[in-house]
């Protein structure tokens, strides 16, 4: 979960160290299950002020990754082209 995290932000596990703090190799490590709680709530913390949600379990479904981000991002965009839309249908 940790590394589809990483993912869906785009970032090395270098540009990840850079920001959370942590080293590259902590990174490493807790990616692969092998590091302790301590470090892997900071990468959780840091993943979450940047918009990534980790879905509990339920209803059936496993584990899951959400990045509330990109689809803000989508959302603007798709905002913007409305906005651009209607001022030209306007004019």
């Amino acid at each position: 979960m940790l590394i589809a995290a990483r993912l869906l932000l785009g970032q090395t596990q270098a540009e990840l160290a850079q920001e959370s703090g942590l080293g590259v190799r902590t990174i490493y490590n807790a990616e692969h299950g092998s590091l302790g709680l301590e470090s892997v709530e900071k990468l959780v913390a840091h993943f979450e002020k940047q918009g990534i949600e980790f879905v509990k379990p339920e209803a059936g479904r496993g584990w899951g990754v959400f990045n509330h981000a990109l689809f803000e991002s989508f959302d603007d965009e798709k905002r913007r082209k409305r906005m651009n839309k209607n001022a030209e249908a306007s004019h």
